[in-house]
């Protein structure tokens, strides 16, 4: 789980390529990721299969929401199998930072491609590229066509001799209609040397709680 903090750690490194962009729909998918920060999961529940020296590990995990501090939601561990003693809640209080990559993105400009496809739904791919000497990645969005609804994201990043990742995070009406992340697929490589690892994770978020007014 700490190497899945690590991905949301670089992706918020992302930065900024070119002036902000005046395209319409990006400018909404952009709003939707700002507003899907005011809801957070109530439980989350992480299925993960790490590789490492040889050895194989499948690891369930369900976090609850415990409360929110400075905005932000903060979950507490409420089960793991197999059990860690190691374990510790604050594993988890980074697991909502993903979608601050939408702070970095409304200062971007992105490539658009229209007529793209995503379960078989017409989309536009909006896509941002980092290339820097210590890390290089990307950021997808597709959005609805007809609609203008955000339905994907993907964010790749690679960090030579650190980590080699990829987070899918699939959205979902959430209760006022409005997308939020249901489900995230990470799949991570850690570079590191004599440290080398892989690992599959899915997360999944139930139940939807609004963040309280300030």
């Amino acid at each position: 789980m700490k190497n899945l903090l690590v991905i949301l750690a670089l992706c918020c490194t992302l930065t900024p390529l070119h002036a902000q962009d005046n395209d319409a729909l990006w400018k909404s998918a952009l709003a939707q990721l700002d507003a899907a920060r005011k809801w957070a999961a109530a439980e989350v529940e992480i299925v993960s299969d790490i590789e490492k020296g040889g050895a194989r590990q499948h690891v369930v995990t369900t976090m609850r929401l415990r409360g929110w501090e400075k905005g932000r939601p903060v979950y507490e561990l409420v089960r793991r199998e197999p059990e860690d003693k190691n374990a510790s809640a604050h594993d988890f209080d980074s697991v909502a930072g993903l979608l601050d990559v939408a702070e970095k993105l409304s200062e971007s400009r992105p490539v658009r491609t229209d007529g793209q496809s995503l379960d078989g739904m017409p989309c536009a791919l909006f896509e941002v590229r980092q290339d820097g000497a210590l890390q290089k990645g990307t950021v997808k969005l597709w959005v609805d066509a007809g609609s203008g609804t955000l339905r994907q994201m993907v964010v790749a990043m690679r960090a030579p001799f650190v980590l080699d990742a990829t987070v899918t995070v699939r959205y979902s009406a959430g209760p006022e209609g409005n997308p939020l992340p249901h489900t995230l697929d990470y799949v991570l490589e850690t570079l590191v040397p004599f440290k080398h690892g892989k690992g599959r994770a899915k997360q999944s978020n139930r139940t939807w709680i609004a963040r309280p007014a300030a």
